[in-house]
C-alpha cells in the first residue's frame, strides 16, 4: 500500500478544511478535471435525450405506449451506455484525486489508462453494494417513519463515503473496502458526519444558483408566452414545456452547469478519506507511545 504523507488531504483536522481543501483542489486542478467531467456529462447528456425527446411525445393513447417507449432493447443498451460512461467519469476522478499531486504526478492518458483498466471492475462492485446497502438501510428507516428515512440515509452514506478512495489508495477487495470503510468512519463519525452535511448544503446552494442562471433564458421565453396575445390559454394547455423550449444553447448551458459541479462529490470523498486516515494513524502513532 502506497503512502500519501505528501498528499494535500492528508492532515485534516475538522470539517471545514476539508470542505475547504476540496474546493482547493478542484480550482488547482481544475482544467483537466473539467475535462474529465465535460466529456462524461456530454455523452450521458446526448445518451438522456436520445432516449426520451420530450419535443417529440405524444399523451399515451395506448396502455402499453410506456412499455414501447422505455422498455425496448435499444433504450436499455443506451442506459447501459449512460451508466458505464457515467461510473468511468467518476472513477477517473477519484483515481485522479487520489494520485494526482505536486508530488506523485502522472500522464494524464497514463492515469485514465490505470484507472480504467486496474479499478473499473471492482469499482462497480463497490458501486453495487454499496448502493444495496444505503437502498436497504434507508427502507429500514421507513418503520421509523420520515425521521428513520433520515437517520438512515445519514447513517449509512456518510460511513460509505470512503469506500471508492480505500478501494484505490489502499489496493483493497470490493468487500474489504466496504468494511474498512465502516471501520475507518466510526472512529470519528460524528466529525465525518458533519463535514458531509456541510458539504451537502454547499453542493445543493451551487447547484441552485448555476440552475437559475440556466433557466434564466427559459424563465423569458415563459414570461413572452404568458403576455403574448393568447399565450396564457396555450401555456395551461401545453404547459412548462411551451414556454421552456430553446435552442442548443440551453443545451450546452445544462451540459455546462453539470459539468461544473460533477467532480466535487469524488473529490470530497478523497477529502473525508484523508482526514479519516490521518486520524486513524495519529491515533496508532500516538497508542505506541502509551
Amino acid at each position: 500500500m502506497k503512502t500519501f504523507i505528501s498528499h494535500p488531504f492528508y492532515g485534516q483536522t475538522d470539517s471545514f478544511q476539508a470542505i475547504s481543501n476540496t474546493f482547493r483542489y478542484y480550482k488547482n486542478h481544475f482544467f483537466p478535471l473539467f475535462i474529465i467531467s465535460l466529456v462524461t456529462n456530454a455523452f450521458t447528456y446526448y445518451i438522456a435525450n436520445r432516449i426520451v425527446l420530450f419535443e417529440n411525445l405524444q399523451p399515451p393513447k395506448d396502455p402499453q405506449w410506456v412499455k414501447a417507449a422505455f422498455i425496448s432493447n435499444e433504450h436499455i443498451a443506451w442506459i447501459i451506455g449512460a451508466i458505464i460512461i457515467y461510473t468511468l467519469g467518476y472513477l477517473t476522478i477519484v483515481y485522479y484525486t487520489v494520485y494526482q499531486s505536486k508530488s506523485h504526478r502522472l500522464p494524464f492518458l497514463k492515469l485514465i489508462k490505470n484507472a480504467i483498466l486496474q479499478y473499473y471492475g471492482r469499482f462497480l462492485i463497490v458501486l453495487v453494494l454499496s448502493t444495496t446497502i444505503l437502498v436497504f438501510g434507508t427502507f429500514i428507516g421507513i418503520i421509523f417513519f420520515f425521521i428513520g428515512i433520515i437517520f438512515t440515509f445519514f447513517y449509512f452514506s456518510t460511513v460509505l463515503l470512503p469506500a471508492m478512495p480505500i478501494l484505490i489508495a489502499e489496493g483493497t477487495m470490493p468487500f474489504d473496502s466496504i468494511v474498512r470503510s465502516f471501520r475507518l468512519t466510526h472512529q470519528d463519525f460524528m466529525n465525518a458526519l458533519g463535514s458531509w452535511l456541510i458539504f451537502l448544503l454547499f453542493l445543493i446552494i451551487i447547484s441552485l444558483f448555476l440552475s437559475f442562471i440556466v433557466m434564466l433564458p427559459n424563465i423569458f421565453n415563459i414570461m413572452s408566452t404568458l403576455f403574448s396575445e393568447g399565450g396564457l390559454e396555450q401555456f395551461f394547455k401545453d404547459g412548462f414545456i411551451y414556454g421552456s423550449q430553446t435552442g442548443i444553447g440551453s443545451h450546452i448551458a445544462q451540459v455546462i452547469t453539470s459539468s461544473l459541479l460533477y467532480p466535487l462529490f469524488p473529490i470530497f470523498t478523497v477529502a473525508l478519506y484523508f482526514k479519516l486516515k490521518f486520524k486513524e494513524e495519529t491515533y496508532i502513532v500516538s497508542s505506541s507511545y502509551l
